[in-house]
């Protein structure tokens, strides 16, 4: 039996040209030194968002951005996209890819970038019920002849079909998050009446890259999300588990239909709010960052270098705010912090 319990986007990167300012090119740079000099992440806003930039570079970019939603890279080479974009996996399931993929070209319109491509889309069906054994998967007919799984034959917990433009994957989902301590997609799951909390999750996933995302027919990101269920259910024909009929062309058996399931059962999830962990609670010194860092942003807006008139103006509207809209207290607000958890 098969109970689907989540599908959606669990990762899109997309690319945009253009140049950067030399202003903005410039502060990276001397922000990366900085951090690079304190051997940790720089804080830095964009659009309303808080980043840190990492101290290193990834590939053929020298600046790397990222929080808990997004992972941006600049790059300034002729040849290289001025910015590359990933939506997270945890920004996806508290935001949703409407609100995510917004605020990424929010970011680029900001910095004059134009959208040149997605270049990976995965969707992700997760599951409960039946785990396919080693055998059953003996019967899948697919092109690809690359078919690894991990760990094992023995007791498989991943099975892997092609590479490069177009990969399927079935896995054990439980597992990976225990491993990568990812807990908070259980507050997900619990979205659905049918999860059970006693039972391993599975997840069925279609890695679709640019190239064949462009031989589909899709040119922009907003195509893609509307048509999710296409591009999932293309890459679960493609890799298409059988019944064997004992005809010696595997094309002509019947679709499994567990298989059936999983393939038709694909409708996007809706976003859970953001969550954070105890442990992501905000530090001391990254808050004294933040302020800095925050009161130069306000400065910037109110055409103010007065650091302590803007820092009492800011504290007396704080207060307000808590008092009048939050109709609340500091103390009160200070125990939701404290008691912050995981779903």
């Amino acid at each position: 039996m098969i109970t689907p319990l989540r599908c959606g986007v669990d990762t899109l990167e997309a690319t945009f040209t253009g140049t950067l300012d030399p202003l903005f090119a410039d502060e990276l740079q001397r922000r990366k030194l900085s951090a690079q000099a304190h051997n940790q992440a720089d804080e830095m806003m964009l659009c309303g968002e808080l980043f840190q930039l990492l101290p290193k570079g990834q590939g053929l970019w020298p600046y790397v951005v990222r929080n808990d939603d997004l992972l941006i890279r600049f790059g300034t080479a002729p040849r290289v996209p001025a910015m590359s974009v990933r939506l997270l996996a945890q920004g996806l399931a508290s935001r949703g890819v409407d609100a995510l993929w917004g605020k990424a070209r929010e970011i680029a319109r900001e910095l004059g970038l134009f959208y040149s491509n997605c270049t990976r889309l995965d969707v992700a069906l997760d599951y409960q019920g039946h785990w396919f054994t080693f055998e059953e998967m003996l019967n899948v007919a697919c092109h690809a002849t690359f078919r690894p799984v991990y760990p094992n034959t023995v007791a498989p917990e991943t099975y892997q079909f092609g590479k490069g433009d177009l990969v399927v994957r079935v896995y054990n989902k439980s597992r990976e998050i225990e491993a990568n301590h990812h807990d908070w997609w259980k507050a997900l799951w619990r979205l659905s009446p049918d999860y059970d909390p006693a039972s391993p999750v599975y997840r069925v996933e279609v890695q679709s890259r640019g190239a064949l995302l462009r031989e589909l027919g899709f040119s922009t990101v907003e195509e893609l999300i509307e048509s999710l269920a296409d591009v999932f259910a293309y890459g679960l024909e493609w890799c298409s588990l059988r019944v064997p009929n004992g005809d010696s062309n595997r094309a002509r058996w019947a679709e499994d239909p567990r298989w059936t399931a999983l393939r038709t059962a694909f409708a996007p999830g809706t976003p859970l709010r953001r969550v954070r962990p105890f442990r992501q609670l905000m530090g001391y010194d990254a808050a004294v960052r933040r302020q800095a860092h925050l009161l130069a942003t306000v400065g910037a807006a109110l055409d103010s270098e007065d650091y302590w008139q803007l820092a009492r103006a800011l504290t007396t509207d704080a207060e307000q705010l808590i008092e009048r809209e939050l109709e609340t207290t500091f103390s009160a607000l200070v125990e939701q912090k404290r008691k912050r958890k995981y779903l």
